[in-house]
């Protein structure tokens, strides 16, 4: 039997904060491509605009994985009722 080294709040926590890293990475994936674009072949203002979108977006994925850096740093794993050997 597989029994998670997290206290279930823990884990909670983790899935929380794994999700919102994802969500935060696919939003910035998403808006590069849509950056990439706008740089290409928009006008200045456009292009201004986005980078200043990019900018703020790169800022909250990479806040959103400090987070979760920061928890996995941190997290209190819950002591072992048996001992295992292997």
């Amino acid at each position: 039997m597989n029994r998670s080294l997290l206290s279930g709040r823990s884990q909670q926590r983790l899935i929380e904060l794994h999700r919102a890293a994802n969500v935060a990475m696919q939003e910035l994936n998403q808006h590069h491509s849509l950056l990439i674009g706008a740089l290409l072949s928009c006008d200045n203002a456009t292009q201004r605009m986005m980078l200043d979108e990019h900018r703020a977006i790169s800022a909250a994925a990479v806040e959103a994985l400090l987070k979760l850096g920061t928890f996995l740093n941190h997290c209190r794993i819950a002591e072992s009722t048996t001992a295992d050997p292997t």
